[in-house]
């Protein structure tokens, strides 16, 4: 199995209630060449002060924004400080499987020829009962797959560091809610399609009524809309 680096990036903002358990799942894979890089968007909650307990950690670095740039921003801002040979990205009200890091190293020791690596997930509600599967009964998504639906959505996907480095998300406030698949389009556009490394789900996104797309109002879908086609 190869030991490389793999740097998982968590964007967060008023996430207090979730950002530990979202950690200390990453952590319950006692993987020791792992870093998290977690970016605060200038939180107005306590989510700040629950990241001070893990400060002593040295995989563990702590960004705190200045204000609310949105996630594109932090995610970028993760990219750009990261140093694992992969990358792969968590929002700070979800959770990782303790076994991803492992059943990813040992399908990529095998399978050293793409970019984009993805596995299934599943949707929890707030007292983790299961509210919806993400099972994708395909092995590949390539870009006429991807274009009828965010498929690898933005949990349990690893991208080889290489290839973030040329795409970058897309910081307009107009895209903020499908910027992640923006980003993924353009991956999968330029560096080839994504390969299923696990049938398991390993990850849970959890279902609440402060999701962001739970939030959304009629105005920001549209203007999201325009830009999207228009892009």
């Amino acid at each position: 199995m190869i030991n490389f680096k793999i740097s998982v990036i968590i964007p967060t903002y008023n996430r207090e209630k979730f950002i530990e358990k979202s950690i200390d799942s990453i952590l319950e894979s006692n993987e020791e060449n792992i870093e998290i890089i977690i970016v605060d968007n200038a939180s107005t909650d306590k989510t700040i002060h629950k990241l001070k307990k893990y400060k002593f950690d040295s995989r563990i670095k702590i960004y705190i924004n200045s204000k609310n740039f949105e996630r594109s921003y932090s995610r970028n801002l993760g990219l750009k400080k990261s140093t694992g040979e992969f990358i792969t990205l968590l929002d700070s009200d979800d959770r990782l499987n303790k076994n991803i890091f492992k059943l990813f190293r040992k399908f990529y020791s095998e399978n050293k020829n793409y970019n984009i690596y993805f596995a299934n997930f599943n949707i929890n509600d707030l007292n983790s009962n299961l509210f919806k599967e993400n099972n994708y009964s395909k092995n590949f998504y390539d870009l006429k797959s991807i274009s009828y639906g965010n498929y690898l959505s933005n949990i349990c996907v690893f991208f080889r560091k290489n290839i973030i480095d040329e795409i970058f998300f897309d910081e307009h406030k107009d895209i903020i809610g499908i910027e992640d698949y923006d980003f993924n389009i353009r991956a999968i556009f330029n560096y080839g399609k994504a390969v299923k490394f696990s049938s398991k789900p390993l990850g849970t996104v959890t279902e609440h009524n402060n999701r962001s797309v739970n939030v959304d109002s009629i105005d920001q879908a549209e203007k999201r809309f325009i830009y999207f086609i228009n892009k």
